[in-house]
């Protein structure tokens, strides 16, 4: 696996945002399911690399991560 893009995540307990480091997009989204689907549908439209390439950051936040 060689990673091309990634994704940094900063959980909080109602909130979690989000920046995609190759393009500089940020997102915030509800720390919720429907929060974390919708992150999935801005991610897939907002990256050309594949699942693949691809590697998720979280900040360790305690209990919320």
């Amino acid at each position: 696996m060689r990673i091309k893009q990634t994704i940094g995540i900063n959980i909080s307990k109602l909130t979690f945002a989000v920046c995609i480091h190759s393009n500089q997009m940020f997102h915030q989204f509800e720390n919720t399911n429907k929060g974390f689907k919708k992150l999935i549908k801005w991610v897939k439209s907002n990256v050309s690399f594949s699942k693949d390439e691809t590697i998720f950051i979280f900040e360790h936040t305690g209990i919320y991560s």
